[in-house]
């Protein structure tokens, strides 16, 4: 996206998190929400519960608290 001058917003974020999640790719996922805090854009409620329910679904409730 950034390499198209377009700036994503959290929504367009949370689209892609929340794919990668459905498709079992958690640490994709994690990896861009580490992304997305590193360059200043606030999660929401949307991105963290995607996160959260991805994790519970596998096995991770540890970590999802």
């Amino acid at each position: 996206m950034e390499e198209r001058d377009f700036e994503p917003n959290i929504v367009a974020y949370n689209t892609v998190i929340g794919c990668l999640c459905k498709k079992g790719s958690l640490n994709e996922a994690l990896d861009l929400f580490s992304h997305v805090t590193v360059n200043g854009i606030r999660p929401n409620i949307v991105t963290y519960n995607c996160l959260i329910h991805a994790m519970c679904n596998s096995g991770q409730q540890r970590e999802a608290t």
